[in-house]
């Protein structure tokens, strides 16, 4: 099932106004037409919301950080994620793998369990896909 979004939203208030405008009268100072046309402004500009992104410096930040943690997992054993941060002098072991998750989930890193259930990270084998 498809998420209901507020675009998706809107454009079925606004096919079922179009469906039963002729039927009914408006019950407030509006017309039909005039809500019509202010649920299209509200979707052209979510629309405009959607392409006009770009990435935020922290963002930007991070994509770096992203990289330095693919050349230190790939220059050694599998490491946890408060290894990581503190090689690479980041804020925290949470910061760490928070990007490492979101990593693994892209496919450019792998979790594996080490002594005693510990998580460890290590880039993926290239022979496993």
């Amino acid at each position: 099932m498809k998420k209901l979004t507020k675009k998706v939203a809107l454009s079925v208030a606004l096919d079922a106004l179009t469906l039963v405008a002729d039927q009914m009268t408006p019950a407030a100072d509006w017309t039909f037409d005039e809500v019509k046309e202010k649920l299209s402004e509200m979707m052209a500009s979510l629309d405009k919301k959607s392409t006009s992104s770009k990435p935020t410096k922290a963002q930007q930040e991070n994509e770096k950080v992203k990289e330095a943690m693919l050349d230190l997992l790939a220059s050694g054993e599998p490491m946890r994620a408060t290894e990581v941060a503190k090689a690479l002098e980041l804020s925290s072991g949470q910061k760490a793998a928070a990007l490492l998750n979101a990593m693994e989930k892209e496919g450019k890193v792998a979790k594996v369990k080490g002594e005693k259930g510990v998580t460890l990270f290590t880039l993926p084998d290239p022979d496993a896909e």
